[in-house]
């Protein structure tokens, strides 16, 4: 449908060699994906969804890959 948008990104962030020595055994980057799907409901009424994974939290490696959810909702005013 021509309202609806899908979007989908790649971010990398990477560490620096001296980044890297104030954590012990730190990995060089963090990778985020990320899918958004957003839907007219009517009348002004948008309802978005999103999804991210990120590997390397933080570059740290004590910590575990993370997924993290969420929705939307908007309102625009004066929308028919």
């Amino acid at each position: 449908k021509t309202d609806h948008q899908i979007g989908f990104a790649v971010a990398r962030a990477g560490l620096s060699e001296a980044g890297r020595t104030t954590i012990v055994g730190a990995k060089d980057s963090e990778t985020n994906l990320e899918l958004t799907y957003s839907a007219p409901l009517g009348r002004g009424l948008t309802l978005q969804s999103d999804i991210q994974h990120i590997i390397n939290v933080g570059a740290d490696p004590s910590i575990e890959d993370a997924t993290v959810v969420g929705l939307r909702l908007k309102y625009e005013f004066g929308t028919n």
